[in-house]
């Protein structure tokens, strides 16, 4: 088999010969991000009376059974986010949102103790030495 590859090589040969008629594509980059429909920052437009985004009911019926200064009424409830008594009485009787920790939990959460690290009941041993070593005298006491 013979070789018919010409002796020298033009690189120039090979670049294409750009057309001002017919411009060569221009890679356009469109990055979108992923929506979440339950983000509450996704929100468009205004909600119609007697619906609401469900991060919404949730911190209202936090709000509703929480003890502190955030605590709502049922009539500012209705006030609030636009719902019928009839509507407000029955998902605060009936819904409820789980938290799996309470306040009085995170005060009293704290790391396990280490079985290896000394308790505050523990004595402090005196140094004796080992077999076959010559015990050594004591350091003078400071004072």
């Amino acid at each position: 088999m013979r070789s018919t590859d010409p002796d020298t090589f033009d690189p120039d040969a090979l670049k294409q010969i750009e057309n001002p008629e017919r411009p060569l594509p221009v890679r356009r980059e469109h990055v979108m991000k992923p929506k979440n429909p339950y983000d509450a920052s996704n929100r468009e437009g205004n909600v119609p009376s007697g619906k609401m985004f469900l991060d919404d009911i949730q911190t209202m019926l936090s709000n509703y059974r929480s003890p502190g200064p955030d605590k709502l009424t049922r009539p500012q409830i209705v006030d609030k986010f636009g719902l019928s008594a009839e509507e407000t009485v029955a998902a605060t009787k009936h819904f409820a949102v789980l938290n799996k920790w309470s306040a009085k939990d995170a005060t009293a959460l704290q790391p396990p103790k280490d079985p290896l690290l000394p308790g505050p009941d523990w004595e402090e041993a005196p140094e004796k030495p080992l077999p076959g070593e010559k015990p050594q005298k004591p350091p003078p006491p400071q004072t």
